[in-house]
């Protein structure tokens, strides 16, 4: 039999092409590797993060002394408005994961030293 002359056989190939290209793009998006952040010298590094909506934010401490870090959503003025996320004692050599649940602009911040911060953005 002739797979592909065959009218059933073609509309099922079809249907399972279209349910394929109907998933894959959650697929690759769910597939996506981290954005991996890295607290070292009392910063983040980097500093401006663009990161897709549902994508993985890791952040690793690689200072010798812990940090505490907050992470706040932005309105279009550049001021801190709701808190999304608060993490105590991020150990030396520890790390956590964020995954953000809207697009927009956000702060992380740590509250034990002054001056260290990242931008995030986060895209659809």
């Amino acid at each position: 039999m002739n797979w592909f002359n065959n009218k059933s056989a073609r509309k099922v190939m079809g249907v399972a092409v279209l349910g394929f290209l109907a998933v894959w793009p959650m697929g690759l998006f769910a597939m996506a590797e981290p954005v991996i952040v890295v607290e070292r010298d009392t910063s983040y590094n980097p500093d401006v993060i663009k990161i897709k909506l549902g994508q993985v934010m890791e952040v690793r401490n690689r200072d010798e002394f812990w940090h505490s870090s907050l992470i706040s959503k932005v309105d279009q003025n550049g001021f801190e408005t709701e808190k999304v996320f608060k993490k105590r004692r991020d150990v030396r050599g520890g790390q956590w994961e964020y995954t953000f649940e809207e697009p927009g602009l956000y702060v992380i911040r740590c509250t034990n030293h002054d001056g260290m911060s990242a931008d995030v953005q986060v895209v659809e």
